[in-house]
């Protein structure tokens, strides 16, 4: 329970905060070094909501280091990916935000409902300034709460879209040609999440759980058509049997968890 709460703690007065501002205001206000940002604020008044201290989380070093990371704590997880908004908007990032509730369950229909007027009122905004990265996240985002399955098969393309080319951006970035790997890159997408571009990254060798969140996410739609779900899936298996770039990603797999999904497709698998 201590756990779940620190996941969350701070979350309805950070909203608050968010919530006192028109858009417009959240617009015009930048994330940067020299000023505290909306959460900071919260945080400088309220101590107890981190044991970091913020200066340790949120500075140039390291920006200079910055790598996909998840933090238990929410203030430490959402100070530390403001690193990735230095210069942008907190509207931006109060997009950002809401995924990272979402992701928690926090309060889960109100705050979807919060995403999609922002997405509503905000979209053209979002598809010039927000990087690939997290346009994908929006996308994951409403396949996962979005009433509508036209809209979440929709954008499932996106997701299924994207993974491919990073499989196999991540295959081509450790080849040498001729079924010879790079050691030394396999080893470097053991240890870190590495940048491939306009904030994506490689896949992490080993332990990441990208492919499996995306078949996770093809389940979901057993409940609209168990047939088309059934089809999907024994493509997607098939994919893993011949020499592709999911088959590489598996086979550098490490982690027991990582592909448990590695079974027939059963009636109302979910």
């Amino acid at each position: 329970m201590m756990r779940q709460n620190n996941k969350l703690l701070g979350a309805t007065q950070i909203l608050a905060a968010y919530h006192a501002q028109t858009f417009d205001s959240l617009q015009s206000q930048f994330i940067g070094f020299d000023d505290l940002s909306i959460i900071a604020k919260i945080y400088h008044d309220n101590a107890h909501l981190c044991d970091e201290s913020d200066t340790t989380i949120f500075n140039a070093v390291q920006l200079q280091h910055y790598e996909s990371q998840c933090f238990d704590n929410l203030y430490q997880h959402l100070r530390y990916l403001q690193l990735e908004f230095i210069g942008q908007s907190e509207l931006l990032f109060y997009h950002t935000l809401l995924i990272v509730l979402l992701r928690r369950g926090y309060q889960p229909e109100q705050t979807f409902t919060l995403f999609e007027l922002l997405w509503q009122t905000h979209n053209g905004y979002f598809f010039e300034k927000l990087s690939l990265r997290w346009l994908v996240s929006a996308a994951d985002t409403f396949i996962d709460f979005s009433p509508s399955p036209v809209r979440r098969a929709i954008l499932m393309n996106v997701t299924s879209l994207i993974n491919t080319l990073k499989a196999y951006e991540t295959q081509q970035y450790v080849s040498l040609g001729h079924g010879i790997v790079d050691d030394k890159k396999i080893r470097s997408l053991r240890e870190k999440h590495r940048q491939l571009y306009d904030g994506l990254t490689f896949l992490r060798l080993g332990s990441d759980d990208t492919i499996e969140q995306m078949r996770r996410r093809f389940l979901s739609f057993a409940q609209d058509d168990g047939f088309a779900t059934q089809f999907l899936l024994k493509i997607f298996d098939r994919l893993h049997d011949n020499p592709t770039a999911y088959a590489f990603f598996k086979q550098m797999h490490t982690e027991d968890w990582g592909y448990r999904w590695s079974y027939p497709f059963k009636k109302g698998e979910k």
